[in-house]
């Protein structure tokens, strides 16, 4: 005779475990209820998921991280702009010195204190300078000096001109300086 199905309840309410067979033990098993199903689901589907605390700190991660970047792009920015007004005010003031070298000795002179101010630099025929040069000004000193050649030890009268580029703060940007001997001495 085999074992009968006595003790066996098919869907019990409690959570205790159940015996089956009455004369031989078969196996002990234990019966689910909701509560103790709910349980156990809620906890293998934490293992699936993510918590909102491990969310908020991924958040906060890729957030330093995007800062982190928006920094950098930034400061790029504002170098590759830097770089640019120091190549236009360069520029700007090796073109004004040119025109300045190809006047007569005596008219330099009266080129000292000559300024364009930011964004109204003109060439050498009265036209507007690019729009890269909009944030440049410029100025021009002419100082008379002498200088002395070593060997062998001759006096050179002449004048030195510089053309000082600047942009909107009056910050010098570029400084450009020759000496122009007069040709009369």
């Amino acid at each position: 005779m085999g074992p009968s199905m006595e003790g066996f309840i098919p869907w019990a309410s409690s959570g205790s475990a159940l015996r089956l067979g009455s004369d031989h033990c078969w196996g002990v098993f234990a019966v689910y209820t909701d509560q103790t199903h709910s349980a156990f689901r809620s906890s293998h589907q934490r293992g699936r998921g993510f918590t909102l605390i491990e969310s908020l700190v991924a958040a906060a991660i890729l957030a330093g991280i995007m800062l982190a970047v928006t920094a950098a792009v930034t400061a790029a920015q504002q170098n590759a702009l830097e770089a640019q007004k120091r190549i236009a005010a360069a520029l700007a003031a090796e073109e004004l010195m040119s025109r300045l070298c190809g006047f007569a000795h005596a008219d330099l002179p009266i080129c000292h204190g000559y300024r364009e101010e930011v964004g109204e630099m003109v060439d050498g025929s009265g036209q507007p300078l690019p729009a890269s040069h909009a944030m440049i000004g410029r100025e021009v000193e002419v100082v008379p000096r002498s200088e002395t050649l070593p060997i062998p030890a001759i006096r050179v009268d002449g004048v030195e001109i510089r053309v000082i580029a600047f942009d909107n703060t009056n910050r010098v940007i570029a400084d450009v300086a020759r000496f122009v001997p007069d040709p009369n001495p």
